[in-house]
């Protein structure tokens, strides 16, 4: 099986979709010939091909993938987010009308786009999401808050699969060390629905508490009203891959306070799935699926309303626990994601959706 990556996006960006669709390329190297194309940053793997677009507008892109396409005559195309269905439509309706597609969406544009482009580019990336969820033959996608919207928006569309993001790195749990100080930990970007203010706000009322500290990474903290100094807060910028276990595991508590609406309800913090794999207790906001996570796990406290007081409250009780507690916590959070988060749990979930594409004999 020949099989077609559009990524319109570098894969080497150190945010949620170019992590997990480097997971999800290697997983499907394992058992089909591969070829991707993308803005930049090629990943370690022979096995497959890494075409690089010029970092261009819409159709350029579209362009240029097309003619990759034309080239490579794949069975199976792999489109991820909104950009990528242009150029794959064009392939699967026109020029090989056999071709299978599979779409992932890892958010509804037309609500993260919001804040940053005009209506009219929103009403485009609608549209795309909207063609893309219609035309594919498999729909991945990240929650089964989003599952549950795209089905009520558009229609009950049976090959709708949920994946939650996967880990790609491996950790054995540790406990956590004795000490006097307490650290509160956010790995992630600084995108107006992660709720980093409920952060800062918590922290701020926590000043006085002189053991509970915060460490905050994965984002460069320039705007000093977003981002005050404070004497609890260490802003940590961005983090390599290969620093990222260190970090979480250094932590007594990871937070993921997402702001409750559409943008968030209709994504999965990749975040989370590390803040488990690294077994730390967590503290999260009711949004997407993070309650069923947190609660089948019992690895921590979902907030079901987040403001400065609630987050404050929810760490001081998770403070106030004995070191066995959170270690239970910890431990609790570990084996979860063994079973649900692992690459090779990932690869498995996608190598049934790929095998569902063949013809049955």
């Amino acid at each position: 099986m020949r099989v077609f990556f559009v990524c319109p996006f570098n894969l080497k960006r150190l945010t949620g979709t170019p992590i997990r669709t480097v997971s999800t390329i290697n997983a499907v190297s394992r058992f089909s010939d591969v070829s991707v194309a993308t803005t930049g940053g090629e990943i370690l793997n022979n096995a497959v091909r890494f075409y690089t677009t010029e970092k261009v507008g819409i159709l350029r892109f579209s362009r240029q993938v097309l003619g990759l396409l034309t080239k490579e005559r794949p069975d199976v195309v792999h489109g991820v987010s909104t950009l990528s269905v242009i150029p794959i439509l064009f392939y699967r309706l026109f020029l090989n009308r056999k071709s299978k597609m599979i779409f992932e969406i890892h958010g509804w544009s037309w609500f993260e786009s919001k804040k940053f482009v005009s209506l009219l580019k929103r009403f485009v990336f609608l549209m795309l999401d909207m063609l893309g969820f219609v035309f594919s033959d498999k729909v991945i996608s990240m929650s089964f808050t989003q599952k549950d919207f795209l089905q009520k928006i558009l229609f009950k569309k049976r090959d709708v699969e949920v994946i939650w993001g996967p880990v790609d790195f491996e950790v054995k749990f540790k406990e956590l060390p004795k000490r006097e100080i307490f650290k509160v930990g956010y790995l992630g970007n600084d995108s107006f629905w992660q709720g980093i203010e409920s952060i800062v706000g918590a922290a701020k009322l926590l000043e006085q508490n002189k053991k509970i500290f915060f460490y905050l990474a994965g984002f460069e903290a320039k705007d000093n009203d977003r981002f005050p100094k404070t004497e609890n807060i260490q802003y940590v910028g961005k983090l390599a891959r290969t620093e990222i276990t260190s970090f979480i595991c250094d932590m007594d508590v990871m937070v993921s306070p997402r702001i409750k609406g559409k943008v968030s309800d209709l994504q999965y913090p990749q975040k989370l799935s590390e803040y488990l794999a690294c077994g730390r207790p967590v503290i999260v906001s009711d949004t997407n699926d993070q309650k069923i996570i947190i609660n089948k796990a019992k690895c921590g406290i979902v907030l079901n309303e987040v403001t400065h007081l609630s987050l404050k409250s929810a760490i001081e009780d998770i403070y106030s626990l004995s070191l066995e507690e959170k270690n239970l916590m910890g431990k609790n959070a570990s084996i979860f994601a063994d079973e649900h988060f692992s690459f090779e749990v990932f690869a498995n979930k996608i190598r049934k959706i790929y095998k569902s594409l063949q013809p049955q004999n």
